[in-house]
Parts: C-alpha cells; structure tokens; sequence
C-alpha cells in the first residue's frame, strides 16, 4: 500500500469523520446528561438520545478499526495498538451497559417530549 503523499489526507476519511462527529456528540451530550441533566426538562430524552447514536455509532467505528487493523497488522504486537484494540472493546462494552439505564427509565415512565 502507497503513503499518501499528504500526511494530513488520513486524517480526512470520510468515515474517520463521521466517527469523531458521533464521539463529539456522545462527549458533549454525556456531559449535558451527567452534569446539566437535573436542570434539562427533557434529560431523560437526552438520555435515550444519547445511548441510541451511541449505538449508531458502533458500526461506523467498528468499520473504521476494522480498515485500520488491517492496514497495521504487522505492528499489531506493539504495545500502542493493543491499546487500540482495548479501547475499542471498552467504547463497546460502555455503550452497550447503557441499555439496562436507558431501558429502567423508560420502563418507569420517566421519559419526557422535546419542548
């Protein structure tokens, strides 16, 4: 496979953009939710929200590490990429806990309308 000549072109792959774009809303609404949330009306929306495109945003990113693991899999063995690979699980395992929370408060009919 050819370097590309840009060393900054890797870094505008239409999926690696869509996948920051879903990490920037996951951050800025968890952040809304967790310390904004007992002022926000419609927290419990938020919430739900934000775990469903959480979701959403697993299969673009499992595609992104996907693509990436085989572009580097020969340096697969160093410490830096198993990082990578255990952030990876974690992001998965962490949205997929959310279900139980999500699930309990809409359960309890705690959900409110976007005003």
């Amino acid at each position: 496979m050819a370097e590309p000549k840009d060393p900054l072109s890797k870094w505008k792959s239409p999926l690696l953009l869509i996948v920051f774009s879903f990490l920037f809303f996951e951050s800025l609404s968890g952040f809304l939710a967790v310390f904004l949330g007992q002022f926000l009306r419609s927290s419990t929306a938020l919430a739900t929200v934000h775990w469903i495109l959480g979701i959403a945003a697993l299969l673009p990113y499992a595609i992104y590490q996907w693509q990436h693991y085989f572009a580097v899999r020969e340096y697969a063995a160093q410490f830096h990429y198993k990082i990578g690979l255990f952030s990876f699980l974690t992001i998965c395992v962490v949205i997929i806990s959310g279900f139980p929370l999500v699930f309990d408060l809409n359960q309890k009919g705690i959900f409110y309308t976007w005003i």
